[in-house]
């Protein structure tokens, strides 16, 4: 989680932090948005799946495989 806070300061300093934060929160509200919902607090683990085995077990998330990968 650190590394891009600290590429943002080492690039833009405070300013880039500010921009890092911005961007990440229009991130999620357009993930919230992408789930049908209107606020983050709505989000729950019956949105959330995992394509690692053993975080799906760790957050207790459905664990969804494909082939593909």
């Amino acid at each position: 989680m650190a590394r891009p806070f600290l590429i943002a300061a080492m690039v833009k300093g405070e300013r880039g932090v500010l921009n890092y934060i911005e961007a990440v929160k229009e991130e999620m509200q357009m993930l919230v948005s992408a789930l049908g919902k209107y606020d983050i607090k709505e989000v729950g683990t019956e949105d959330i799946a995992a394509i690692d085995k053993d975080i799906a077990e760790m957050f207790g998330v459905p664990y969804v495989y494909s082939s593909s990968f």
